[in-house]
């Protein structure tokens, strides 16, 4: 007799074919997700994820993410634009070693093709003057 239960298949695609999946996805959480699914949707994803990154003006994930872009140029290769912005009012001190890191990481983005600075006026960032 036949069974009552589905018989659960898996569908594997070509590579090509992910690739072309992935990008249409835009959500940056959703991105991510799809890196810890296995290691092959991590190779296919992880170019879609560092393709355009906006740090915006958080300094702590500025370091953070010019730390890991600094010691990986597999993912640094990825890269074509990086926009961010600092507060110089704002920045650690000292600030060197913070502006060493940004250095090393702009460094290592062998195929940015564009760098958007953000910039605010003399009014912070909460339109008081600094």
């Amino acid at each position: 007799m036949f069974s009552s239960k589905p018989i659960a298949r898996r569908v594997t695609l070509p590579p090509e074919l992910y690739t072309c999946i992935f990008y249409f996805v835009s959500d940056r959480r959703d991105l991510c997700a799809l890196c810890t699914v296995s290691q092959a949707f991590r190779h296919l994803a992880e170019p879609f994820l560092y393709r355009s990154v906006d740090l915006s003006y958080n300094h702590r994930n500025i370091r953070a993410w010019f730390e890991r872009i600094g010691s990986n140029p597999h993912l640094a290769k990825f890269v074509r634009s990086v926009t961010f912005g600092i507060v110089f009012s704002q920045m650690p001190t000292p600030a060197v070693p913070l502006l060493k890191i940004i250095a090393h990481g702009l460094n290592s983005l062998v195929n940015l093709k564009e760098y958007v600075p953000l910039f605010h006026s003399p009014l912070s960032l909460n339109g008081k003057l600094d």
